[in-house]
């Protein structure tokens, strides 16, 4: 832990010593744990107590504050701590030996016992990285040029973007919290980490609402990278078995339930709803794919939705080109463009050309489609 007469030291390494505690926040012994909630508490003293850079009195007031939450009993169960009374008698117990202790040395290296540990769930992770953010944000404001921030961005996206199973996941939720911007070639990055998750990793899920959201940002220069990450995604998912008993829908929208007060509001900025019709919305935003000014693109957007066919009908064991509920916002979609799925459906009204044979923009929202006979 730090001491009250290292300012220089916390301000010159603050972006380093933020990204640590991220890494560290409820890990190993409590005695470590709680060593971690204290290197943040002394590092808020630090920046108080500050001369150079001297801060003003918002900044203050902010740390302060910042201060005080770090010590309610809300961040000591993020910390892994919630059941110490004193977090700083809890960092420097005593040396005496104990039962589950181990010795290399004269180094004590605890080993708490089962009922001792507290996991640390990654939504947890980004409340406490929120609040450093605002921390350091409030400090940036008194320091010209600063690059506080931006160092920190470029050392959680080196660990985001690096295969590590212990740290990968929490590099990610940092690096989606503390990013101000995305490239295309950051979005091509998460097409690198797929293979190499564990079958059982929740990122696999999570990471289908972070294609859908880049594909609901509606930029031309993103639209590809996201496509080809939701291709991937629902390929690594499909191969996994992931659709053989549940459906799309099902999975889906039970990994966006703890999130969706901040993805309904995204909904509802594009004007279409995953919760009021979840398969029509994502056939919404995979359609803009058809006017990609990128030959590639309009292929893959193709190729995505039918798998995306297939998948919706496996649970159910039912040809994919059967019209049902589920089933009728993707044949709609690739009727127009589809050889195979004009020759198993009846198309009631047809344009007086093929779209596929003419310019995608030409596509038209009057075919309708009824089951085969």
């Amino acid at each position: 832990m730090l001491s009250f007469n290292n300012c220089l030291d916390v301000a010159r390494h603050l972006p380093y010593l933020f990204h640590t505690v991220t890494f560290l926040v409820c890990t190993g012994s409590l005695s470590m744990r709680a060593s971690t909630h204290g290197l943040v508490i002394n590092i808020i003293h630090s920046l108080c107590t500050c001369t150079k850079p001297s801060f003003s009195e918002e900044t203050q007031r902010v740390l302060r504050l910042s201060l005080d939450e770090f010590s309610l009993q809300k961040f000591y169960l993020l910390f892994g701590i919630s059941k110490v009374k004193s977090a700083a008698v809890t960092a420097f117990r005593s040396s005496c030996r104990h039962p589950n202790d181990r010795w290399l040395g004269n180094e004590r290296v605890s080993q708490a016992p089962p009922s001792d540990r507290e996991r640390l769930a990654l939504p947890s992770l980004e409340v406490i990285t929120d609040a450093l953010l605002e921390i350091m944000e409030a400090c940036m404001r008194d320091i010209p040029d600063c690059d506080w921030l931006q160092t920190w961005t470029s050392l959680s996206k080196s660990f985001a973007f690096c295969y590590n199973p212990a740290l990968q996941p929490r590099a990610l939720i940092v690096y989606g919290c503390i990013s101000k911007s995305v490239t295309d070639q950051d979005v091509k990055q998460l097409l690198r980490i797929l293979p190499l998750l564990r079958p059982e990793s929740p990122i696999h899920r999570a990471l289908f609402w972070v294609a859908v959201s880049v594909l609901q940002l509606d930029e031309v220069t993103l639209y590809a990278a996201g496509l080809a990450l939701l291709e991937q995604n629902l390929h690594t998912l499909n191969s996994q078995s992931l659709f053989d008993k549940q459906s799309l829908m099902d999975v889906m929208m039970a990994t966006r339930e703890p999130l969706e007060w901040h993805f309904k509001q995204l909904d509802h900025a594009v004007g279409l709803s995953f919760k009021s019709n979840f398969h029509f919305a994502l056939v919404g935003h995979l359609l803009k794919g058809f006017r990609h000014p990128t030959p590639t693109t309009v292929s893959r957007t193709s190729r995505v939705l039918t798998m995306l066919l297939g998948i919706i009908a496996k649970p159910l064991r039912r040809d994919k080109f059967e019209v049902t509920p589920d089933s009728v916002a993707y044949l709609t979609a690739l009727v127009a463009v589809s050889e195979e799925v004009r020759s198993r459906c009846h198309v009631k009204h047809t344009l007086s050309r093929w779209p596929g044979e003419a310019n995608p923009n030409e596509i038209s929202d009057t075919t309708n489609i009824s089951s085969q006979a």
